[in-house]
């Protein structure tokens, strides 16, 4: 049985990308699914994909406009007309392109609000694109009603790097944690370490896999099952870190892409998170609502969403995170059934979806308030 809302706010939502598995598209395709009383648009700068069908059946309207670096006036001027045609109440721009494409091409009466959800501890290891669109954000950051930050750690690198603007509000990352199984069956004879994310320099590969290699080298009942894109046999930077430390391969399976990623959590035992930059972490938050624990480094929020219910340990330390594997796997089966309970506890208390999304209401509805009354 369907339910009908009465349409209190019409909201554009443009975005960099709507095709990739990355935590802001997962972000927002939860946000639309789970307020029904919004009118939602959709505007994907380059493109859109299936994989958020469920999402993009909530929308009034999608459009993928195909933006490449050389047809940015072109694309601005698109924006700007599809604006002038749903003429929203709110723009809710999606990371940092976006945001700047977003800002040159409103000239409606809408409120506009950045999304930020990228960490800034690695900016010299970003693409020339990404470097040229954070300038362009710290000159335009003052042109928003509001700034959304993912994280506090973001928030305040942000506005350490320049950007000013007089609303900068954090709101995290939620997940619906139903989705996500509270019947956690721990191994008593192995320990299964999982680990989630696409293949790129920000993960920390390196690392994991020396990691890796130091746990078999000490405990031969641990097993290893990585997940994401291009995380395969099929890679052959992959093949290289697995040669390179000698990594027991009946001891790790490669997963790549996981369409089902509640089930991959459910077999697992501990997580582990390597990477070397990260905003907020949407894989910590998913595998301990399905009662995992997990193993981190400490990048963006990380250390604030495992709390003591998991152990936090610096990036680019491949022996701190191997021990901390070792760690967990030493302990009482007691100890790991506590962990489990107290991970699930501290996601339904603190990013359960449906709160984080009546978040986002208020600060559009404020942010239209705000803008009505200026004008």
């Amino acid at each position: 049985m369907s339910v009908e809302y009465d349409v209190m706010l019409r909201v554009v939502h443009i975005i960099t990308d709507y095709s990739g598995m990355g935590g802001a598209e997962k972000m927002l395709s939860r946000l639309i699914e789970s307020l029904p009383e919004v009118e939602h648009h959709i505007i994907s700068l380059m493109q859109i994909s299936d994989l958020y069908a469920a999402s993009l059946q909530r929308c009034k309207t999608s459009r993928a406009l195909g933006w490449r670096l050389i047809n940015t006036p072109m694309t601005v001027f698109k924006l700007r007309e599809i604006i002038k045609e749903i003429q929203p109440d709110v723009i809710q721009s999606w990371m940092y392109h976006a945001n700047v494409l977003s800002t040159l091409a409103n000239s409606s009466e809408a409120a506009l609000v950045w999304g930020i959800h990228h960490s800034l501890t690695s900016i010299k290891e970003e693409s020339l694109s990404t470097k040229i669109a954070l300038k362009a954000s710290r000159f335009l950051s003052s042109c928003p009603n509001t700034i959304l930050f993912c994280a506090e750690s973001s928030r305040i690198q942000h506005q350490t790097f320049g950007f000013k603007n007089q609303k900068n509000v954090v709101i995290p990352n939620g997940i619906p944690v139903q989705e996500f199984s509270s019947e956690k069956t721990i191994h008593s004879d192995q320990t299964i370490v999982g680990f989630a994310g696409r293949y790129h320099e920000a993960k920390g590969f390196p690392y994991l896999f020396e990691a890796i290699a130091r746990v078999q080298q000490r405990n031969n009942s641990i097993f290893f099952r990585l997940a994401g894109s291009n995380v395969s046999e099929k890679n052959q930077e992959i093949v290289q870190l697995i040669e390179k430390n000698k990594v027991e391969t009946s001891r790790i399976t490669l997963c790549e892409q996981v369409a089902d990623m509640p089930k991959f959590y459910n077999e697992i035992d501990l997580f582990v998170l390597s990477s070397i930059t990260e905003g907020f972490p949407n894989v910590l938050i998913e595998a301990m609502a399905s009662g995992v624990p997990c193993v981190t480094t400490n990048v963006g929020d990380a250390a604030a969403i495992v709390r003591d219910a998991g152990l936090v340990v610096e990036s680019k330390n491949a022996v701190a995170l191997a021990d901390a594997i070792l760690k967990y796997a030493d302990l009482p089966l007691g100890e790991k059934c506590s962990l489990s309970l107290a991970c699930r506890e501290i996601i339904k208390q603190n990013y359960e979806l449906d709160s984080v999304a009546q978040r986002y209401f208020s600060i559009w509805t404020q942010s239209k308030l705000k803008k009505s009354h200026q004008e």
